[in-house]
């Protein structure tokens, strides 16, 4: 019964008793005062009663609605069957009459106890089912663990591999428990021959063991699809990765290629020309010599940078830094003569990398003088805002389209109508350092044409 009162939902124990009691001693005084009436037809007053039987079962169990039914019968002998005020029946006919009550009491009393747990059993069934589907559509599988927990109004809940040691951490740990686990768990279940459910909490009576296991499959199943999601994503980023190695391998054929041929051959005409070549011819394939090694230093430096950013050893040591002299600087290594510093707010630091905003500042000042169309010069422009200061570096050439800008932005990317000769690496490890400051690189185009990139650096140490 008490199997049944929770599955059927009908009223707690504390309640039925009352209940019963007050329907009894209500129909006792109504019967009575019927006994004092001079004729009473019996089948009138008791299908009314098989009525109140019915009630009498359907709220507080079918003993109750078979316990009333015989006291109803008993009190209907007392008060109105012949002789009255005696448990004696004088007519065949009224012990049909009450005979037929009884029975027809305790089946209808026992039909509307099945009506009533069928319905909450396929009520209950479909909560279940629910509450699984919605613990397997869960994309966190520490979200279908606490869904599971709640469920079973447990405190903890964990889930473990079988094979694993007593001491190792389990996979999924709900992050919602109310308390630590415990040394002996109330709910312990193998899904899936791989995995162990345990919850801790109090003591479970009569638990619906072929539910609690269809839950832990499905947490299980929300744990392996989060496994096979984050496996998805970590094969695109070695996808790219791949990528991003194959472009690189084939940038540093051609690239390195170039200003190293370029140096063996100005070199060997030097050699085998010697005194036959004018001071003129001489200074222009030194001069060749020079360009090219800068551009292939340029060229090292670029993927030794690209290479500490994708093995994650990228550092960055915050100090206060004079801005202007840090833009000065860059400004020599590249070549001041084709850059000019606008008007700023005079002397201004700002805590950074020193080391990594040169080579943004490198970076971002060679790009533009490689892509600077006219006879205007590359510009630097530093301001203040009340939290960040910024660093421009603006050029008029040909600028890149607004929907390319992202795509400037990824390693070895070649975008826009001509190609620098570079790695094309040179934005995306100036981003990246950028991001190492706690700061962003913002890329846009120049009123009139060109390219205007705008390093974002934060005042304060990031």
């Amino acid at each position: 019964m008490a199997v049944v009162t929770r599955v059927t939902g009908v009223m707690p124990l504390r309640l039925r008793i009352p209940f019963v009691v007050t329907i009894v001693a209500a129909t006792w005084l109504g019967l009575a005062f019927l006994g004092n009436q001079t004729a009473v037809d019996l089948v009138i007053v008791l299908l009314p009663l098989l009525l109140l039987t019915l009630i009498v079962g359907a709220f507080a169990g079918v003993i109750a609605g078979v316990i009333s039914a015989l006291a109803f019968v008993l009190m209907v002998n007392w008060y109105l069957v012949p002789p009255v005020h005696t448990l004696s029946i004088a007519s065949t006919e009224s012990r049909v009459a009450l005979l037929v009550f009884v029975i027809a009491s305790i089946l209808a009393s026992l039909l509307t106890d099945r009506v009533i747990l069928a319905r909450a059993q396929a009520a209950a069934t479909l909560a279940e089912r629910t509450l699984i589907s919605n613990v397997v559509e869960d994309q966190s599988a520490a979200t279908a663990l606490n869904r599971l927990r709640l469920a079973l109004a447990l405190d903890s809940a964990v889930l473990t591999r079988i094979d694993s040691p007593p001491q190792s951490k389990p996979l999924i740990v709900d992050p919602a428990s109310t308390s630590a686990p415990m040394s002996t768990p109330v709910v312990d279940v193998v899904v899936l021959d791989e995995y162990r459910l345990q919850g801790f909490g109090p003591e479970r009576i009569a638990t619906d063991r072929g539910f609690v296991e269809s839950l832990a499959s499905a947490v299980a199943r929300a744990y392996e699809s989060e496994m096979l999601q984050q496996e998805k994503a970590t094969s695109a980023r070695l996808l790219d990765l791949d990528k991003s190695r194959s472009a690189l391998l084939a940038s540093v054929g051609h690239d390195l290629r170039t200003p190293l041929s370029t140096i063996r051959i100005s070199s060997e005409a030097l050699t085998t020309s010697g005194s036959s070549l004018s001071s003129g011819d001489a200074r222009e394939l030194l001069q060749t010599i020079n360009d090219a090694s800068r551009h292939l230093d340029e060229l090292i430096t670029n993927l030794l940078d690209m290479s500490r950013i994708e093995s994650g050893a990228l550092i960055s040591q915050a100090e206060e830094v004079d801005l202007e002299l840090l833009v000065s600087r860059a400004m020599a290594e590249v070549g001041s003569e084709v850059v000019e510093l606008q008007p700023g707010l005079g002397p201004l630091s700002v805590q950074c990398d020193p080391a990594l905003l040169d080579r943004v500042l490198v970076n971002l000042l060679s790009n533009a003088i490689t892509h600077q169309g006219g006879d205007r010069p590359v510009s630097v422009r530093y301001s203040q805002l009340p939290s960040e200061v910024t660093i421009s570096v603006i050029d008029h050439g040909v600028g890149i389209e607004p929907g390319l800008i992202e795509a400037a932005m990824r390693p070895f990317s070649q975008v826009g109508t001509r190609a620098d000769g570079g790695s094309g690496a040179g934005l995306s490890i100036a981003d990246a350092f950028c991001h190492a400051m706690g700061g962003r690189l913002e890329l846009a185009r120049t009123q009139g044409g060109g390219l205007t990139a705008t390093v974002v650096l934060p005042k304060e140490e990031a």
